[in-house]
């Protein structure tokens, strides 16, 4: 679409959904030229210009077609990139880099599922929330509530202040100290945005009443502008830095909206649709593709990112569908499937190409958790409600797989520390309690019953003890398991007692403590001995991740009834923190790319809820 004049034909509703008609011969006009990358889009008779420059530097774009919809898009070079879309004052999308490295995604169909994703270094961070007792996934609501978002690349402090009832929302954003202010509102008021990489200021005054919307930017002086028009009409913007084309198709009324942008020549697609039509995105920063496809009825949401060519897909759903995450720093492949209705949710993360698979659900859905440090798979399937839980854990690439119910049904425990597998079944009603274990192939069998006495089993394979204490009458059920040397704990317990499992693959400690009714569950991973944690409840209870890759701390505290909900993640013992609100409660967002902390502040009832990140 370089230079030449393509025609659109409007968009025409069928019974069975919408469709988008291009063709040659009909529609408005667009004009592209390169000299000074500027963009002339007429599309019903209402003028969309946009006038961007080439010099690296920060691309802001806000499209709105009723007051709602605002795209954000910034990127130089390794600069911040800000996407942030709803469809009526609901979903919003962010994104953003400065390296390649942070990438936030908070996507909402009805103000319920929050997601966020997050990477320092390649490295994917994912966070999914929902605001009705559910997930709460990094996205709140547009109740006259201010959107509060601070982010700094060196140290700068980026404060972006959102509402959707004639509130003014502002947005702070600086690259090199230079303050970058955003004022927008969705009820005729003009939205502001003033933004500076180094010094210059950037102004963009938006009105959402069918005016024409303006947007002056310079990098180094020179002016961009963008005049949008709000009449329901796709919106497309093409942008490019190197004659590689940006595309911004953007439409209000079930119309997919496009967003294909590109700094090396490499494309980068955005699909987008508000009334239950898939969005997608695709985004390369080197040529690789990055696609996210979301929806907001029931559809599937899908978000693949790839720093060095590995797909990062991510599949998110509103209304029982299952979300999945996968993400890959290095080719590995992260996945993350949440729901907020019954349905699994699935976690896979991987530090060096290994999977690392999470799957919760707070509705007595099966809860999968997979991690591994050096390509061995680590499952953890837990359950509330008399589900299986399944834990399997490997430090070697041999299997560590533990199914754990809280009603009577069997719980199993399979551990292998050199390829051998290791199985114990337990059940908590009377049930037998087998626990096989082998070290060189040899099958150890021990069959316990459950009259409320506690049951111990040592067993070592190479010196190491093992230790297995389990009781089926409320008591505390511990496990230390060791294949290195290095001490294993799980402790168990089927009526609301806490359940904890300590697992470590070189003198590590991994614990994890799991409840099914109310209970915090805690989840503390490491690969290099740095301690993970992980608290989850399904009735209240505030859930907190602590996840660390090089002995950073990673906190993610988040709770489905107003608790506060923070996430601190670090991968460089930098902290991020995230607090966000959904119901008059601020919403700050500080994100730093070099040591600076990043905070995110958002409430779904008036809680705050936390995010710190930091990426070096």
């Amino acid at each position: 679409m370089s230079g030449e004049h393509t025609r659109y034909q409007a968009i025409k509703k069928t019974t069975q959904g919408y469709q988008t008609l291009i063709n040659k011969s009909a529609g408005p006009r667009m004009e592209i030229a390169f000299g000074n990358k500027s963009v002339e889009l007429s599309i019903a008779g209402a003028n969309r210009k946009v006038e961007l420059s080439s010099t690296g530097a920060n691309r802001k774009v806000e499209l709105s077609s009723t007051g709602t919809n605002k795209k954000v898009e910034l990127s130089s070079k390794g600069a911040n990139r800000k996407v942030e879309l709803s469809s009526r004052g609901t979903n919003r999308k962010v994104e953003l880099s400065s390296t390649g490295a942070n990438r936030q995604v908070e996507l909402s169909s009805t103000g319920a599922n929050r997601k966020v994703e997050l990477t320092s270094r390649g490295t994917n961070r994912k966070v999914e929330l929902s605001s009705r007792g559910t997930n709460r996934k990094v996205e709140l609501s547009s109740t006259g509530a201010n959107r509060k978002v601070e982010l700094s690349s060196t140290g700068a402090n980026r404060k972006v202040e959102l509402s959707s009832t004639g509130t003014n929302k502002k947005v702070e954003l600086s690259s090199k100290g230079a303050n970058r202010k955003v004022e927008l509102s969705s009820r005729g008021t003009n939205r502001k945005v003033e933004l500076s990489s180094t010094g210059a200021n950037r102004q963009v005054e938006l009105s959402s009443t069918g005016a024409n919307r303006k947007v002056e930017l310079s990098s180094t002086g020179a002016n961009r502008k963008v005049e949008l028009s709000s009449t329901g009409t796709n919106k497309k913007v093409e942008l490019s830095s190197k004659g590689a084309n940006r595309k911004v198709e953007l439409s209000s009324r079930g119309t997919n909206r496009k967003v294909e942008l590109s700094s090396t020549g490499a494309n980068r697609q955005v699909e987008l649709s508000s009334t239950g039509a898939n969005r997608k995105v695709e985004l390369t920063s080197r040529g690789t593709n990055r696609k996210v496809e979301l929806s907001s009825r029931g559809t599937n949401r899908k978000v693949e990112l790839s720093s060095k060519g590995a797909n990062r897909k991510v599949e998110l759903s509103s209304r029982g569908t299952n979300r999945k995450v996968e993400l890959s720093s290095t080719g590995a492949n992260r996945q993350v499937e949440l729901s907020s209705t019954g349905a699994n949710r699935k976690v896979e993360l991987s530090s060096t190409g290994a999977n690392r698979k999470v799957e919760l659900s707070s509705t007595g859905t099966n809860k999968k958790v997979e991690l591994s440090s050096k390509g061995a798979n680590r499952k953890v399937e837990l359950s509330s409600r008399g589900t299986n839980r399944k834990v399997e854990l490997s430090s070697t690439g041999a299997n560590r797989q533990v199914e754990l119910s809280s009603t009577g049904a069997n719980r199993k425990v399979e551990l292998t520390s050199r390829g051998t597998n290791r199985k114990v079944e337990l059940s908590s009603r009377g049930t037998n309690r087998k626990v096989e274990l082998s070290s060189t192939g040899a099958n150890r069998k021990v069959e316990l019953s459950s009259t409320g006495a506690n049951r111990k089993v040592e067993l070592s394979s190479t010196g190491a003890n093992r230790k297995v204490e389990l009781s089926s009458t409320g008591a505390n059920r511990k496990v230390e398991l060791s294949s290195t040397g290095a001490n294993r704990k799980v402790e168990l317990s089927s009526t609301g007692a806490n359940r904890k499992v300590e697992l470590t693959s070189r003198g590590t400690n991994r614990k994890v403590e799991l409840s099914s009714r109310g209970t915090n569950r805690k989840v503390e991973l490491s690969s290099t001995g740095a301690n993970r944690k992980v608290e989850l409840s399904s009735t209240g209870a505030n859930r907190k991740v602590e996840l660390s890759s090089t002995g950073a701390n990673r906190k993610v505290e988040l709770s489905s009834t107003g608790a506060n909900r923070k996430v601190e993640l670090s991968s460089t013992g930098t902290n991020k923190k995230v607090e966000l609100s959904s119901k008059g409660a601020n919403r700050k967002v500080e994100l730093s790319s070099r040591g600076t902390n990043r905070k995110v502040e958002l409430s779904s009832t008036g809680a705050n809820r936390k995010v710190e990140l930091t990426s070096t």
